[in-house]
């Protein structure tokens, strides 16, 4: 397995790129950026009272559920070894540690430095448990969708395990079930004591315990296997370029084996979790449950360009100019996410009859999101069997969500504010986006 791992970091050394290296150094200045910025009005909410301090720790870890799912689904697992090393004889539980945990850990050690920097100013001495929460969280998240796609008896064992660990935390923090071991940090964050141990040790310690059911559960699950028949045609593909185009892009990220799973188990968790949600908070909890809908359905526009790129041989043939195929194709995983964004935030709004300004406020945040997922897959392409790639793309979804949004704030605080300029600006910065995409990936690679 050493070996494994030392082949992967030499992999990763070589194909280390600008994009990645500008990444590397702009994140934790954005993070400081944007943590001074969302300094007062977190402080205000938490200041407010403790429900208001849970409802952010639960979105702290709920983002962290949901991007463990979406990771851990699309992160290379066998396929990243290739034909030849595919055949040696190591164990599951060495190919997950080498080709997907070690990766994962060492990319999460410099995600939390960063999420340091941007926690530091609204949370100041909480922001260690912040971190604890962020890692039981997303080991959580990465369980349980190991374990939903696993062997049927070993899923229900973990699936029943994770429920145990959500139950301990519950009752170790003493503030309810629906927080689970995130009241820990709503405690934290007000400064009050827990009813068992203190909040960073226990965060910890479920961590850890998370980890273990997560490397269980994907050490058991089989290889991806390429679909035994063909899938039914449902979207018919017309006779005009650009429109043929739109729909071909459709078909292909949605048969994307690692998107699909990764896209629709993070929807479905987002409609369940929100529909349980909206039981105890009711429309209060629609933009939560869109933040995390739109987090989970992210992965497809992040994704496009370069799926798009292993297909160059099929653009290169098409009649429209490659910037133009790349527009189409950024298009329509924009509208492949806002589907699932749907479907994720549906069942929480019916029930809850949110009103009109709850889904204004998540449709921004998915143009917001979705605008930003778009050029950082440009910027850094996805590459489904390098985790190098795979990971920088998520880098440069938080940077570039950070530099938007620190630019949008001051773009719509110059002309004046208001519902209108922020839905306007919000049009806009969708608009660039797509263009900036189809200029970017519309280069292409050289056949």
């Amino acid at each position: 397995m050493s070996a494994l791992v030392r082949a992967g970091l030499l992999c990763a050394r070589r194909r280390v790129s600008w994009p990645l290296v500008a990444v590397a150094l702009v994140l934790p200045v954005l993070a400081v950026l944007a943590g001074r910025r969302a300094g007062p009005s977190l402080a205000q909410a938490i200041e407010s009272g403790r429900p208001a301090a849970l409802s952010v720790a639960l979105g702290l870890g709920g983002t962290a559920i949901v991007s463990g799912m979406v990771v851990a689904l699309a992160a290379p697992r066998g396929r990243f070894l290739g034909s030849q090393l595919a055949a040696a004889p190591l164990s599951p539980v060495a190919v997950f540690a080498a080709v997907t945990l070690a990766p994962l850990l060492l990319a999460g050690a410099a995600a939390s430095a960063v999420e340091a920097a941007f926690l530091v100013p609204p949370l100041g001495d909480a922001t260690p448990v912040a971190l604890a929460a962020g890692w039981a969280g997303f080991a959580l998240g990465a369980a349980a969708a190991e374990a939903v796609l696993g062997p049927r008896a070993l899923g229900a064992a973990v699936l029943a395990a994770i429920t145990g660990v959500w139950l301990l935390g519950a009752a170790g923090a003493g503030t309810g079930a629906l927080a689970g071991p995130f009241g820990y940090l709503g405690l934290a964050l007000r400064g009050e004591p827990a009813r068992i141990g203190s909040p960073g040790a226990m965060l910890t310690l479920l961590a850890v315990l998370a980890l273990g059911l997560w490397a269980s559960a994907a050490a058991a699950r089989p290889e991806d296997e390429a679909p035994r028949r063909a899938p039914r045609p449902v979207l018919p593909v017309g006779k005009r370029p650009l429109p043929a185009v739109f729909a071909v892009a459709l078909k292909r990220y949605s048969r994307r084996t690692e998107l699909r799973r990764a896209s629709r188990t993070a929807a479905a968790a987002a409609g369940a979790g929100g529909l349980l949600l909206s039981v105890h908070a009711g429309a209060g909890a629609v933009p939560l449950v869109g933040m995390l809908a739109v987090l989970g359905a992210a992965v497809v526009p992040l994704a496009a360009a370069g799926v798009d790129r292993e297909a160059e041989w099929l653009w290169r043939v098409s009649p429209p100019p490659r910037a133009a195929t790349a527009a189409a194709g950024s298009l329509a995983a924009i509208a492949a996410a806002l589907l699932l964004v749907a479907a994720g935030v549906g069942p929480a709004a019916a029930w809850s009859r949110a009103p009109a300004q709850a889904l204004l406020q998540v449709a921004g945040l998915a143009a917001f999101l979705l605008a930003a997922a778009s050029v950082a897959g440009a910027l850094v392409p996805w590459r489904s069997d390098r985790p190098a790639e795979e990971l920088g793309s998520f880098a440069a979804l938080v940077a570039v969500a950070a530099v938007l949004w620190y630019a949008l704030g001051h773009a719509v605080e110059a002309l004046g504010g208001g519902t209108g300029v922020s839905a306007a600006a919000l049009a806009a910065a969708l608009c660039a986006a797509v263009a900036l995409t189809a200029g970017l990936a519309g280069r292409g690679e050289p056949c």
